[in-house]
């Protein structure tokens, strides 16, 4: 550590190096308070000890202007003084000094002050980490609510938006002609997609990986997920439901279509939940064949099997 000495007097300069150099520190020498500011203002020191009583500028004023550059507060001032009365001291400490001496000192004193400055700057570093982890850790709490938030608003619109692009594909594709604008939103909204899930992801900036240049497809893990399948009428039974639990993959919402479009059911409504490689989806679904319990309970049959996910 690099310990700043300003005094103008030659033995309170060499007493002061002595002690320095004995603790395992480099003194940086000034004869003079300008001097000692211009050294300050350059090397920042971390600890400087300071004559109250110095030509050009005084120990006072160069206190005050180590403090108004130093808005931390990182600089230890040891004052040595050879006043001594309560209102001297007191312009001492209100100058910005953290400690002072009076003048005549012995070495074994003034080690003891500078050992002593030594473990309040430890303290003080402590602090002063304690303080900036806890503002960073407020910060990350921050970013995951506004990512959860994000999600929640996020997700529902742009499941329906994918839902409804899949099926209006699956027309096209049954029609024998694609509709290029319908595939370029179905393609940016899965895009979408990806970015809500990586947020799913976030816990702090550097634990999400970028998105990949391009255009991206939503490549979703498979794990062994056991499809849930149930239809039911709903309360009014005008129309039946359909909620499906299932491994969520690239083209789950057409595959579904593609099998109650094969049953002569109509698709009303949908609403699309991804949690994660979890879909939870739930269909208003219309169409005579639901009324009869044999063709509904082979469309269960056929949507589990269709969908189950093998490893």
């Amino acid at each position: 550590m690099n310990v700043l000495i300003a005094d103008d007097d030659d033995t309170i300069r060499a007493l002061v190096s002595s002690v320095v150099v004995s603790l395992g520190y480099e003194p940086t020498i000034a004869t003079n308070g300008a001097d000692a500011w211009g050294l300050f203002a350059e090397h920042r020191f971390p600890l400087a000890v300071v004559d109250i009583e110095m030509p050009d500028m005084d120990g006072l004023e160069l206190c005050r202007k180590i403090r108004d550059s130093d808005g931390g507060r990182e600089a230890f001032i040891l004052v040595l003084t050879g006043r001594s009365t309560h209102e001297d001291l007191g312009e001492v400490l209100d100058a910005g000094a953290d400690d002072y001496m009076s003048k005549p000192t012995t070495p074994s004193n003034l080690r003891a002050r500078l050992v002593i400055a030594q473990q309040r700057m430890a303290k003080e570093a402590q602090r002063r980490a304690a303080e900036e982890a806890l503002a960073n850790a407020r910060w990350l709490a921050g970013i995951g609510e506004t990512s959860i938030a994000l999600q929640h608003e996020i997700n529902n619109p742009l499941s329906a938006l994918l839902g409804h692009a899949e099926l209006l594909m699956l027309d096209a594709r049954d029609g024998g002609s694609l509709n290029e604008h319908v595939r370029v939103i179905h393609d940016q909204a899965r895009r979408i997609a990806d970015v809500v899930k990586r947020l799913g992801k976030l816990r702090d900036p550097q634990t999400v990986a970028p998105p990949a240049t391009g255009r991206l497809s939503r490549r979703l893990k498979h794990f062994p997920l056991t499809p849930e399948i149930q239809i039911f009428a709903d309360d009014k039974g005008l129309h039946y439901i359909l909620e499906v639990v299932a491994g969520d993959r690239p083209g789950l919402l057409a595959q579904i279509a593609w099998l109650l479009a094969q049953a002569n059911v109509n698709v009303v409504s949908a609403k699309i939940n991804t949690l994660g490689d979890r879909a939870e989806d739930v269909f208003l679904l219309d169409g005579a064949r639901l009324h009869d319990e044999q063709a509904l309970l082979r469309l269960e049959t056929t949507l589990y099997e269709a969908l189950a996910i093998r490893t």
